[in-house]
């Protein structure tokens, strides 16, 4: 319990904090192959996960645009960007007890962004309380088993490296995530 406690106070303490970024210019198809193996190798939701079999209960697509423009930006950040989304949208799945996760990325060249993007086909996000995912301290998790500070997190992130996010949700169809990030110059 006192573990639990430090690791949301340490939250809540990076939250208040500005976001110090590391920037570099990178290949958003890094960082997310970087964090789906970070994912498939430690955390034992997505262990169930496969990218190859058609027939599994838990199913990983990946859709990564080639030849992806470079950004400026921290590539720890924008790992734990993706960390948070995919364990989200696996927790979603969880409860039916089979989804699809896709992650991926694409250009948006109408607005010069790249966009990266995790999708489930979870149990959705009721429309009254869409609006309020973003918020610190909001959850949609049963109690003991989220913070409210993973997307809060996400999206200051991402608001750091002079982004936006949206966010796609139907109830029993699942949610959508995008963030985009500006080119390099």
């Amino acid at each position: 319990m006192c573990g639990r406690i430090k690791r949301i106070a340490d939250n809540l303490n990076r939250l208040s904090q500005p976001v110090e970024l590391k920037k570099t210019s990178l290949c958003l198809n890094d960082v997310l192959e970087d964090a789906v193996q970070l994912m498939t190798e430690t955390a034992g939701r997505i262990k169930r996960f496969s990218s190859d079999d058609p027939a599994a209960p838990f199913r990983l697509a990946k859709e990564c645009s080639s030849d992806l423009p470079r950004v400026q930006a921290d590539p720890a950040l924008l790992s734990q960007v993706y960390v948070n989304l995919i364990l989200n949208a696996a927790d979603a799945m969880m409860e039916q007890g089979h989804g699809v996760l896709t992650v991926g990325t694409r250009l948006n060249p109408e607005r010069s962004e790249v966009c990266g993007f995790v999708e489930d086909t979870g149990c959705g996000i009721p429309r009254d309380l869409i609006d309020k995912v973003f918020q610190p301290y909001f959850t949609t998790k049963p109690q003991g088993k989220g913070t409210g500070l993973g997307l809060a997190m996400v999206r200051s992130t991402i608001e750091a490296h002079n982004g936006r996010i949206m966010l796609q949700s139907a109830e029993e169809r699942g949610t959508r995530v995008e963030f985009y990030l500006p080119l390099q110059a």
